[in-house]
């Protein structure tokens, strides 16, 4: 009995830990779809790989102070998971296509990967 509680303990605490982590790219991708959405490419940017954040640097160059009045909106579908990378799948709403957001792993978290044509729906011209 003495040995069980902690067996216990050990087991729940791993699959609670286990948990959190699975769904941290689905987190990362809501708040990055979150803030292209309503044009804040800045804090976009905090989510993205060195790659992708010059990309979002370029945008808020191109539409400083750009408030979305009526942004877009969306809905976490489903993820895939690996070791090191993860794909998000979301359908924007009032479309009937989803659509899918890589995010790659880091020591230090989750970050958004993509090729610049990726977001086209939600970029004014």
């Amino acid at each position: 009995m003495k040995i069980l509680l902690p067996l216990l303990l050990i087991s729940l605490s791993l699959f609670f830990s286990n948990r959190a982590i699975a769904s941290k790219p689905e987190k990362i991708a809501k708040k990055f779809l979150t803030a292209i959405c309503t044009g804040d490419y800045k804090t976009a940017a905090k989510y993205c790989t060195e790659q992708t954040k010059g990309y979002m640097d370029k945008l808020a160059l191109e539409h400083p102070g750009l408030i979305i009045q009526t942004p877009q909106t969306f809905t976490i579908i489903d993820s895939e998971k690996t070791r090191a990378s993860a794909e998000v799948e979301y359908q924007v709403t009032g479309e009937s296509d989803t659509r899918k957001l890589k995010l790659v792993q880091f020591k230090d978290g989750w970050q958004v990967q993509f090729e610049q044509f990726a977001l086209r729906w939600c970029i004014p011209e």
